[in-house]
Parts: C-alpha cells; structure tokens; sequence
C-alpha cells in the first residue's frame, strides 16, 4: 500500500488511516484521524486500540495511507 508522508495537517481528514513516527523515525501508533486543529498545529488520531492521541506535527512525522 503507497503512502504519503504529511507535512501540513491541512492534508489529512478525519477518518484518513495513519502512522506517526517519532523523530528517530520509530512508529508511536497507527490509527485514523478523528479532528484536526490546524491553527493549533495539532491533530487527534484513534488508534486501533481505541485510544485517542494527540499529534503534535512539529514534534512527529506522518504517513497518510489511502482509505
């Protein structure tokens, strides 16, 4: 399955499936997008678990997959 790598949290949409990396590149969780707050520089992403995580675009990296 291809990827894109998300720079700006303008791109992502709730419900986009996505990894997020830490800043040595380690996977932290894997989910969907739930609501985002781009002026914040923030996200909310369910992970498959069910837990809800804060992402921080400045202090993560992101791959959005296709639905």
């Amino acid at each position: 399955m291809s990827h894109v790598e998300v720079k700006f949290l303008e791109l992502l949409t709730p419900g986009d499936p996505v990894e997020i990396f830490d800043h040595r590149g380690n996977i932290e969780w894997q989910g969907a997008v739930e609501e985002t707050a781009p002026a914040l520089g923030v996200a909310w992403i369910r992970t498959g678990v069910g837990e809800r995580k804060l992402l921080d675009i400045r202090e993560h990296s992101v791959r959005r997959f296709p639905r």
